[in-house]
C-alpha cells in the first residue's frame, strides 16, 4: 500500500472459484490521495501492479481466463488493502500515512482538521481502485497480447 515496488517479486496466493494460483507481482505503483470536503476526509488509494500466473499443467491460459484471473487479483489486493485500512482505524494509527498525504498536499486542509485528527481519520471514506495486469505465464513464459 504504501511503496512501489520494482526489481523485487511478491508472491499473491489467490482463490478464484475454489481454484489457487499464485500471482507474482513483478512491479507495483501506488498513489494515495487524500482531500478535504465539507469538513470529511476523503482518501483515494489506486494501486498498478504487473506480474505474472503459472500456466496450470503446462496448458496455455486463453485470455477469456487471463480476464478472470486479473478480476480475482484485483479483488484479492482490494480485500488485503481494505483489511489494513480497517485495521489502521481500529488501533486509531495512522500507519498508512493518509495525514502527512494530506499534510503535504492542502497544509490549509491539514490545518483544519488536525486538533480532532483522529475522529477524521476514524470517519474518513476511503476509496480503493487496484488495476492487476498479467503480463505473463510463468512456466513457458509466453508473452501475452497486452489488452489495449
Amino acid at each position: 500500500i504504501m511503496d512501489n515496488l520494482c526489481g523485487g517479486n511478491v508472491f499473491l496466493s489467490v482463490d478464484t472459484d475454489g481454484t489457487m494460483f499464485v500471482y507474482l507481482i513483478n512491479k507495483s505503483n501506488r498513489k494515495i490521495e487524500a482531500s478535504l470536503a465539507d469538513g470529511k476526509l476523503s482518501v483515494k488509494v489506486s494501486i498498478e501492479t504487473q506480474g505474472q500466473v503459472s500456466d496450470p499443467n503446462g496448458e496455455t491460459i486463453s485470455l477469456e481466463e487471463m480476464n478472470r484471473l486479473e478480476t480475482a487479483t484485483e479483488d484479492k489486493i482490494k480485500q488485503i488493502t481494505q483489511n489494513a485500512i480497517a485495521k489502521a482505524k481500529e488501533y486509531d494509527s495512522d500507519f498508512l500515512g493518509f495525514s502527512e498525504k494530506l499534510h503535504r498536499t492542502d497544509p490549509a486542509a491539514w490545518k483544519e482538521i488536525e486538533p480532532q485528527w483522529r475522529k477524521s481519520f476514524q470517519d474518513a471514506e476511503v476509496d480503493v481502485e487496484v488495476n492487476a495486469k498479467i503480463l505473463n505465464t510463468g512456466n513457458s513464459g509466453e508473452k501475452l497480447k497486452l489488452k489495449h
